[in-house]
């Protein structure tokens, strides 16, 4: 058992992240966003922040206030195509896991749980469309245009002078003020609606950043990453081999346990370290571990081999631990071998900007 030990304690610094992320507003159409939200460590109330909207159902709810949404005869609790019990207007199409059905609940008191519930954030959401300085993001549908985002700013604009945000896939990060309150964005990875969780957190949370400024016209550095500080003890900056072990049927995690004491409850903080995946590796996952918590993450593209790459995992650490286990998570047969170099623990949602390695194994 190797016990790591930190290297010096720093006052955490405030990362304005969160609370810009968390001040947008989500219209849809998956809950991705909202799972980005999350992921920062923020839970706003939302209407639609997990919910699958239909842009043009979307439109017709604005122009009527929704009016009809939650309205006796509306809902209905219903298993979605895994079996998992879902709520959905049946005027609209809106529709949203729930989590928390017991098997045995009344199904008719749960629906008026619901309804009241929708009620409630309905009415939030009318009174947010009337503040100026609202943000309204929206992950747009494969087949939305640009005159569908018009035609939705248009909706909003009945409501308030708020900001609207329509996110399409593209190469790049890019945020671009089309016309007065319409903003067009573009992020390189979506994740697929069957797989809302494969989230881009850092593309989302640059895109966030250059949001921000473009409305609140803040400069071009407002939002500048502060100097990284490694709070491991040893960051180990020689490749060390990562071999699975005879007879193992888990997964092994190559690592250390850390002095968590110091770590404070309220603050996220990202492990991370550079990989490098042989051209013969047969498993099946690669990726990083603060104990079992996360908020986001990034596990290793095994499509690309004989490179060097990063994995994170970010998370909040409860109080409570004295030591946690930090490290290299690898799923794969024994024998399994990887590279691994450069562990960070810091503070921040996703890890700060680094160079890959010069060197080869």
């Amino acid at each position: 058992m190797i016990f790591g030990r930190f290297w010096r304690s720093r006052p955490a610094a405030i990362d304005p992240m969160p609370e810009i992320v968390g001040s947008f507003t989500s219209l849809g159409n998956n809950c991705e966003f909202g799972l980005v939200q999350r992921a920062c460590g923020v839970e706003p109330l939302g209407l639609f922040r997990f919910s699958r909207t239909e842009l043009a159902l979307l439109i017709a709810a604005l122009d009527t206030d929704f009016e009809l949404f939650g309205s006796p005869g509306d809902l209905e609790i219903y298993p979605d195509g895994q079996g998992r019990p879902s709520c959905r207007s049946r005027r609209y199409g809106f529709d949203y896991l729930i989590s928390d059905l017991p098997a045995d609940q009344d199904a008719a008191k749960f629906l008026k749980r619901e309804t009241a519930k929708v009620g409630f954030l309905k009415r939030k959401l009318l009174e947010d469309l009337g503040e100026d300085d609202r943000i309204f993001v929206r992950k747009a549908a494969a087949d939305e245009t640009d005159d569908d985002a018009r035609r939705l700013l248009q909706s909003l604009r009945r409501h308030g002078r708020s900001t609207f945000v329509h996110v399409r896939q593209g190469n790049a990060v890019t945020a671009t003020a089309a016309e007065d309150g319409l903003i067009r964005a573009t992020l390189p990875h979506l994740a697929p609606i069957e797989a809302a969780y494969d989230i881009d957190l850092e593309s989302w949370l640059d895109l966030c950043a250059r949001i921000h400024r473009l409305v609140r016209k803040g400069p071009a550095d407002s939002l500048a990453a502060p100097k990284r500080i490694n709070l491991l003890a040893r960051s180990g900056r020689r490749p060390s081999t990562d071999v699975v072990e005879a007879g193992r049927t888990e997964p092994q995690v190559f690592g250390a346990y850390q002095e968590a004491a110091q770590l404070d409850p309220s603050t996220i903080y990202t492990y991370s370290a550079w990989l490098w995946v042989p051209s013969d590796f047969q498993g099946d996952r690669i990726g990083a571990a603060i104990g079992h918590y996360r908020l986001g993450w990034r596990d290793a593209d095994l499509t690309r081999r004989d490179c060097w790459q990063r994995v994170w995992v970010s998370a909040r650490i409860p109080e409570g631990f004295r030591t946690l286990m930090m490290g290299i998570v690898v799923s794969g047969p024994p024998g399994s071998r990887v590279w691994s170099r450069d562990r960070w623990l810091e503070v921040g949602l996703v890890p700060g900007a680094a160079e890959p390695p010069r060197c080869t194994p």
